[in-house]
């Protein structure tokens, strides 16, 4: 991932949102997958690499990645009980 300007604030336990819309053709593709990040290396200028807890989900070469800042843990929607386990992405 390239950052324009400032890096983003990744931290491991993070969770990014992959807030993509388009396929590389141009074509309206939303994906919108969560994914929790469990490595970062930021030690090349203007360059974060992340290591996500699952891998992406197949979709373009290009995305767009979201950083969320004070979301503890996410849940399939409907899948939310007081003994789920956290979910794999």
């Amino acid at each position: 991932m390239y950052a324009a300007g400032s890096k983003p604030a990744l931290r491991l336990g993070r969770w990014v949102l992959d807030a993509t819309l388009f396929d590389d053709n141009g074509n309206v593709s939303p994906l919108g997958y969560f994914y929790r990040v469990v490595n970062v290396d930021d030690s090349v200028a203007s360059q974060v690499t992340m290591e996500l807890q699952t891998p992406l989900t197949a979709g373009p070469a290009q995305r767009i990645i979201i950083v969320l800042d004070n979301v503890v843990e996410v849940f399939p929607k409907g899948e939310s009980r007081p003994d789920s386990l956290p979910s794999p992405f």
